[in-house]
């Protein structure tokens, strides 16, 4: 089932960078402890709205959902880390106890450069 998951995730980021959608692929390294996250679960997302794929349930899965929004408005790669407690500066609010760190990746289109000029002597 895993093995699905990744295949469909993978086709839709890969469809999503040859359409130049901007997307973020969001893959869990590390994990320590209890936690439903699995290392190599992922999760994509295209166009700040669309996900597919799964790193876990709920707010795990909420909170790495937002820091790819994030990369995905700042354009930057991220390691994050997360924690199934209820407190703490990267607590998730679970109480399973593990520690979770994915490797955020965002895809973005590459810039256009586009040359305008008022003068028709620069286009001779």
């Amino acid at each position: 089932m895993t093995g699905d998951y990744h295949a469909k995730s993978i086709l839709i980021l890969t469809e999503a960078i040859q359409n130049k959608q901007p997307s973020v692929l969001a893959n869990v390294v590390d994990v320590k402890g209890v936690s439903p996250a699995k290392i190599g679960t992922l999760i994509v997302l295209v166009d700040e709205t669309t996900t597919a794929g799964t790193v876990g349930v709920g707010k795990l899965e909420e909170a790495i959902v937002e820091d790819a929004r994030l990369s995905l408005s700042d354009g930057l790669p991220y390691l994050t880390h997360y924690s199934h407690t209820e407190k703490g500066p990267v607590a998730v609010g679970a109480l399973c106890g593990g520690k979770v760190r994915p490797f955020i990746q965002p895809f973005l289109p590459p810039p256009q450069l586009i040359l305008s000029s008022a003068d028709t002597r620069a286009l001779a």
